[in-house]
């Protein structure tokens, strides 16, 4: 037995000898394949140049492909010698001749034996037979091999004899092995081999993909050789291996990426050949190649999935929702071996295809350019995709097995047409196929609808952009139908014109919000029409819009809206021009102006008041940034002061033109107005103090209230404004011009509270301080106050929109700051004497200011400098618990200048004093409710320090006791226990800390002895018993023995006594 290489077995051996034998054979050369045994008879060349012309040649089809095996079987094999004399004999008369060969090579073996020594000659006859028969029978086999050789000559030459040698047939096989006598699946496995080799290399296509038929014929083909599966794997492993060094030997990364896909061919042909079961055993890829079964699996699928691809477009039609196509194919995805969500992807994108041909076909109709738009073959192919999707719908939901998975609706998501076109180029073809449906249909049905939702899933459309769309369109609709109405005289004729309309909506399905929003969009348009042409509304004009407002239901306020934009932006022109005249040029002109204008622009007076409060809101605007943009505060109440004439010259006339108001009758009315608010405030006032008299003589809560509405407690500031206002009232003049305030339109709106107030506040103090007058040199002089810039200041806050509360508060502030720095500058040089006080009530009453206001501002200041006190002395360190509660009870704020962990520092403080005095008493009320109430501290937060404290002390008064014990220090042993039960019943612990685990228990019951000793209060004996864990059958012993004087330790403080005196 010849030795196997190490490693690989006697098959493999042979296949390795297979494949250098065949690596020797000549190539064939037409695809490079090796031919197998026998000699090749190559095609005879004529040398004789001759030049033919096929006349029935038809150059226009392509030449027919020769069928995949055919290139492995071109040329055939001629017989040398012998073999083919032998193979021409038939298998009787080679066995004949075989018998006779043998008989004469006897005779002749006897013969040559004869002739030997008489002595021998028997022997040398029989050893002269021996070897003629064998010689004979050793040519006789030769020959028969030779002979035999010659089968697989004539199985090689009937392949190449055949159009596509995957038709070859057992049968045939059978002829040729009856022919020559010999079983060639036991005789010539080699030859067969070869000739599968061949065979099965030459069906791996290289550049083109599977045709699904490849496995089929190759197990066919095996078949009809009858060759083993074992035989046929080893040739399959060395294809594979030939392919596989291919990818290794490649010139280029092409050619490297064409050799793997032929790999990945093969491992997909291999394991159709042998089943699932047998290449799992048969084909050892893992051991061989180093593949894992992923990549076996990826390779299987890919090749599956082009196969089943190929099957679909090989009818030369799109994908057909065919239920007897659609079944073939999922027969045929079960004979590929794909698995069901890799054909759901290969459907999918078919399908998905089929779609997208007819969409682009669609939209090359939308953008063809022609005169008139036809958008018939769109139409078309739109509602073929439609009806297309709603048979794999309807496929889909049989859930039937025998259909392939991937069926149902169909979107362009993912594919190539939606990465081609424009997002545009999709709402445009939806938009298309409304219009159409839209043209076709005459109104919105339901089937519309359904189809609309389909198109939206197809072209992949969002619900947003869908409905915009379906608005545009049914707008559009909408609008060409109500011009019919409108036009025909149908709506005019309509008893109710909002059930027209309504109808109209409801044939659309056109939202009723957006009719209103057209309706108010025609309005519009033909308002500006009539003012594009004639910059005025006429009668005729007038009559035109009341008339359209009617027959298209615009509401009241929708019209002001409409007005307000067209005709309202003219008034404002006219308007602006007459407060462009500013407060020198103002004139009678300018108000004829603006009514003029609301005349003819039939514009109402609250539009106009709308109009004009716009305009001067703004002019407002302009005042007040002309006035920050000042240098100093002067400069700036002075614009603010331009501001105030502007409001009573210019705006109050307008402001009476636009209302139509006559400005006498207006003045009467203010007049009456304002007499009967102040006889409805006496009777308050009267009655309010009815009320006082009945109920008490004394102070009460609502005293300051009723101060502050009082005018003799006002602020002096308040009264001087209020009375230069009521002297405005009387006359009001500016040289000629005779000037009235208003306060409709006001900036409140427009600026912050905190503006208004601020600007409020620096014109009250320009009206407090006065004029300046610069002098030569630098110099400036200071003119007296002007009283009437108080009367402008109460204007001002009517400009500014501050009501009367925020007004009194600017004035209330100014005058307690006032005070508050008078008594400031007063308490600086010492204590508050009655001079100091008398004239601090002085200054309060001439600032308008009540008595608690004042003694408020003086109680104030007085804290302020105890907590200036306070923080000094907490930077020293001086700062206590007893100092704060000092300072709390004099009124001063500790939150002001003492922070919350600093408390609850000198809170504990305080309780770590009260657990150590040695008393045994702890005031629970006055450490958990008052003390936390008095330093601003969360009782819970307290009552949490207190347990700190506690916990953190009784750990170590046990040891401190037995400490103090141990060195008779007996007092400081009462401490010590009186501590520790403080602490533990501050605590709420059953823990004696330690006692209990003390090791030595003498020591506690002299601790306990000692205690008794001392303290002669059995309330607080018995503690220190439950405490200590001292038992009445030890606590009686000992105290009998300190009742009857036995305690050593107390003899012995008498002897140290009686020796010390």
């Amino acid at each position: 037995m010849k030795r196997a290489t190490a490693g690989v077995s006697p098959s493999s051996a042979a296949m390795s000898s297979t494949a250098r034998a065949a690596s020797l054979r000549p190539m064939c050369p037409t695809n490079g394949h090796s031919l197998s045994c026998g000699v090749i008879k190559p095609p005879r060349l004529n040398r004789r140049r001759t030049f033919t012309v096929k006349a029935q040649a038809d150059w226009s089809q392509p030449p027919q492909q020769p069928p995949p095996g055919k290139a492995a079987f071109l040329y055939p094999k001629e017989k040398e010698g012998l073999q083919g004399t032998l193979s021409d004999l038939p298998a009787g008369m080679a066995s004949v001749g075989a018998v006779g060969v043998l008989g004469i090579a006897a005779i002749v073996g006897y013969v040559v034996g004869g002739k030997a020594p008489a002595d021998v000659r028997n022997v040398g006859r029989a050893v002269g037979t021996a070897v003629g028969v064998g010689s004979a029978a050793f040519a006789v086999s030769k020959m028969g091999e030779a002979r035999q050789g010659g089968a697989g000559v004539d199985l090689y030459n009937t392949l190449v004899a055949k159009d596509d040698p995957g038709t070859l047939q057992r049968y045939e096989v059978e002829e040729i092995e009856k022919k020559y006598g010999v079983n060639m699946s036991e005789k010539l496995v080699s030859e067969l081999k070869m000739v599968y080799d061949q065979y099965l290399d030459s069906m791996i296509p290289r550049g083109a993909e599977l045709t699904g038929s490849e496995p089929e014929m190759i197990r066919s083909f095996k078949e009809a050789l009858a060759i083993s599966d074992e035989d046929a794997a080893a040739v399959h492993m060395d294809v594979g291996r030939r392919l596989s060094r291919l990818t290794f030997e490649s010139e280029n990364k092409g050619a490297e990426a064409e050799a793997r896909r032929a790999f990945q061919k093969w491992i997909y042909i291999s394991y159709r050949v042998f089943g699932e079961r047998q290449s799992a055993f048969l084909l050892p890829l893992p051991r061989v190649f180093g593949l894992n079964q992923s990549q076996i699996m990826v390779a299987r699928r890919d090749n599956a999935k082009s196969i089943f691809r190929s099957k679909i477009e090989e009818t030369g039609a799109p994908l057909q929702a065919d239920r007897r196509f659609l079944e073939a194919l999922k027969a045929y995805q079960l004979e590929i071996q794909l698995k069901d969500e890799v054909a759901s992807e290969v459907i999918m994108e078919c399908a998905r295809r089929r779609v997208e041909s007819s969409l682009d076909a669609a939209l090359k109709n939308v953008k063809e350019r022609s005169r008139k738009k036809d958008y018939t073959v769109a139409l078309r192919e739109m509602e073929g995709v439609l009806e297309f999707n709603r048979q794999m719908d309807a496929l889909a939901a049989e859930g039937s097995d025998l259909l392939p998975a991937g069926l149902g609706k169909v979107t362009i998501h993912g594919g190539v047409f939606e990465m081609d076109v424009s997002s545009a180029d999709q709402r445009e073809l939806y938009k298309v196929f409304l219009e159409e449906r839209m043209a076709l249909d005459g109104q919105m049905t339901v089937q519309l609808e359904k189809d609309l939702e389909d198109m939206m899933i197809v072209l992949a459309l969002g619900p947003k952009e869908a409905d915009a769309i379906r608005e545009e369109v049914a707008s559009k609709m909408y609008r060409k139908l109500l011009k019919e109405e409108v036009t025909s005289g149908r709506l005019d004729a309509a008893d109710s014109k909002a059930s027209v309309l309504q109808k109209l909506c409801d044939r659309l399905r056109f939202r009723p919000e957006l009719a209103s929003q057209m309706h108010r969009s025609i309005f519009k348009q033909k308002v500006e029409s009539i003012l594009a042409a004639d910059d005025k509304i006429s009668d005729e004009m007038d009559v035109e819009l009341n008339r359209l407002r009617k027959l298209m239901c615009i509401p009241e306020r929708d019209v002001d809206e409409v007005m307000l934009e067209t005709v309202g932006g003219r008034l404002k022109a006219v308007i602006d021009d007459a407060l462009a005249a500013g407060i020198d040029n103002f004139s009678e002109q300018d108000r004829k102006n603006v009514r003029k204008g609301m005349d003819e622009l039939r514009t109402p007076p609250a539009m106009a008041k709308t109009i004009l409060e716009q305009s001067v809101r703004q002019a407002f605007l302009k005042f007040i940034s002309q006035s920050r943009l000042k240098a100093n505060r002067l400069e700036a109440a002075k614009e603010l002061k331009k501001m105030v004439f502007f409001s009573n010259v210019v705006v109050s006339p307008m402001l009476e033109e636009v209302k139509g108001i006559d400005s006498s009758k207006m003045a009467a009315a203010q007049a009456e107005f304002e007499d009967t608010l102040a006889e409805a405030k006496r009777m308050a006032e009267a009655e309010e103090n009815a009320k006082k008299g009945e109920s008490s003589d004394g102070e009460s809560a609502g005293d300051e209230a009723s101060a502050s509405t009082d005018p003799e407690a006002m602020p002096s500031s308040l009264k001087k404004s209020k009375e230069g206002a009521e002297s405005f009232k009387e006359s009001d003049e500016v040289g000629d011009v005779k000037m009235s305030s208003q306060k409709e339109i006001t900036l409140k709106e427009d600026l912050d509270l905190r503006d208004r107030v601020d600007i409020y506040r620096n014109y009250l103090i320009y009206c407090m301080s006065g004029d300046v007058l610069s002098m030569p040199m630098g110099g400036t002089v200071v003119l007296e106050r002007d009283t009437s810039e108080f009367g402008r200041l109460s204007q001002l806050g009517d400009v500014l929109g501050l009501s009367p509360m925020d007004v009194m508060k600017v004035h209330t502030d100014m005058a307690e700051d006032a005070y508050r720095n008078q008594v400031k500058a007063i308490l600086a040089d010492g204590m508050l004497t009655k001079e100091k006080t008398d004239s601090l009530s002085e200054m309060r009453e001439k600032l308008g200011l009540t008595k608690e206001q004042g003694d408020k501002i003086v109680r104030g200041v007085q804290n302020e400098a105890l907590a200036q006190s306070a923080q000094s002395a907490k930077a020293m360190g001086d700062l206590d618990i007893k100092k704060i509660l000092d300072m709390k009870e004099s009124g001063v704020d500790i939150n002001s200048f003492t922070s919350s962990e600093f408390r609850k520092s000198l809170y504990q403080k305080e309780a770590e004093k009260a657990m150590s005095d040695g008393r045994g008493e702890f005031d629970d009320e006055y450490f958990l409710e008052q003390l936390p109430e008095d330093l601003v501290i969360d009782k819970k937060q307290a009552l949490r320090v207190v347990k700190d404290v506690a916990l953190s002390k009784s750990k170590l008064l046990t040891v401190q006791a037995m400490s103090d014990l141990r060195m008779k220090k007996f007092d400081n042993v009462i401490q010590d226990v009186n501590n520790l039960m403080v602490c533990i019943k501050v605590a709420d612990s059953n823990d004696t800390n330690g006692v209990t685990q003390w090791e030595r228990r003498e020591e506690v019951l002299d601790l306990f002895s000692v205690y008794y000793w001392k303290v002669k209060d059995e309330t607080k004996v018995t503690e220190v018993q439950n405490l200590f864990g001292v038992s009445d059958a030890e606590a009686d012993p000992l105290k009998k023995v300190v009742d009857t004087g036995g305690l050593k330790w107390a003899e012995e403080v008498q002897q140290e006594d009686e020796i010390f005196f």
